[in-house]
């Protein structure tokens, strides 16, 4: 029996298909948003977001984000279609 219904399984699913290609980025991110405050105050929300956004490019994100179309173009048009609001 699996553990953890049907969302376990889309997202065992998912991360080995990302691992597989090299397409790993959460970690990164949930690092850098380890220092986040969910009650701070709007006035120093954009400070945060640009010095977020700065430490971000710094790491391989922007290189594993870019890659995505060339190494799952599935992924990439699962994306376009969830992103769509």
């Amino acid at each position: 029996m699996i553990h953890g219904g049907p969302n376990f399984i889309h997202t065992t699913v998912l991360h080995e298909h990302m691992v597989e290609r090299d397409l790993l980025f959460q970690d990164p991110v949930a690092a850098q948003l380890q220092d986040y405050d969910p009650e701070a105050d709007t006035a120093t929300q954009p400070s945060y977001l640009e010095a977020l956004h700065t430490r971000l490019q710094a790491t391989e994100l922007p290189q594993k984000l870019q890659a995505i179309p060339g190494k799952s173009p599935d992924l990439l048009g699962v994306i376009l279609k969830e992103g769509k609001v």
